[in-house]
């Protein structure tokens, strides 16, 4: 909660929590445990908008209704490299008003990727053609800074 209460401080209008746990087989009374826990969070989230970050892995479709129904969460983050099931989960149940951010590096091996091959072979076009969210974070992002890179989400 320090954590929270520093970036809000500091002037930070969106809020990552990172949550690789639910990428686990859990049972049901973990994915209650978690829901519970996240409820602690969202207070102090209040008024920021608030991404579930999930990766290195699929996400199971319980994990995934749990994660997606949590009140006060803007957007989530699905691996796209691992997570074989992800798109077809997002594809079938993302709820509307949230934002997708797909995770199409290679997490574990973030040196050696081929940004603009991940881009070109690793993403739905129809599904997020149609998705104008994301299309206009990923053009738009600060953190693109090379030139072949935003040429290659740009076309």
């Amino acid at each position: 909660m320090e954590v929270i209460v520093e970036l809000k401080e500091a002037g930070a209008t969106w809020i990552q929590v990172d949550v690789d746990t639910l990428v686990k087989d859990l049972e049901g009374y973990q994915l209650k445990g978690f829901t519970k826990a996240y409820s602690e969070l969202e207070s102090a989230c209040s008024g920021h908008n608030v991404i579930v970050a999930n990766y290195f892995a699929d996400i199971p479709a319980e994990a995934f209704k749990t994660l997606t129904s949590l009140p006060g969460v803007s957007g989530f983050t699905f691996d796209f490299i691992r997570g074989e099931k992800a798109l077809d989960l997002i594809k079938s149940s993302f709820p509307s008003g949230k934002y997708l951010f797909a995770g199409v590096v290679d997490g574990r091996n973030i040196w050696a990727n081929d940004l603009v091959g991940s881009l070109a072979g690793h993403k739905n076009e129809a599904f997020f053609s149609a998705n104008a969210a994301v299309q206009v974070s990923r053009k738009s992002s600060p953190r693109v800074t090379n030139e072949s890179l935003q040429k290659a989400v740009s076309d």
